[in-house]
């Protein structure tokens, strides 16, 4: 299945590269790096200053995808990854 801008929350997200656009937690918004490992609720971020962990829940999130920015609300994404990816809704 090829990544598109509707399906991306079904998708392996290890390896991209994330911006956190918004969050309820000020110190977040704005961190932006590679996602290096994903729990149920927390993505592990590879920043210039180091890893970060950063709660879905509390975020929004935007990728880049086919070139285009696109956003993922976090708590849409709040399963455990390998029940995320294997979803068909």
């Amino acid at each position: 299945m090829t990544m598109t801008a509707a399906n991306l929350g079904r998708h392996e997200l290890v390896g991209m590269q994330v911006l956190v656009a918004e969050s309820k937690n000020r110190s977040l918004a704005g961190l932006a790096g590679t996602v290096r490992s994903e729990s149920m609720r927390m993505l592990c971020l590879e920043t210039p200053k180091g890893r970060r962990s950063v709660p879905k829940d509390v975020c929004v999130l935007e990728f880049a995808v086919g070139g285009k920015p696109v956003r993922l609300d976090g708590a849409s994404i709040q399963k455990r990854p390998f029940d995320r990816v294997g979803a068909r809704r």
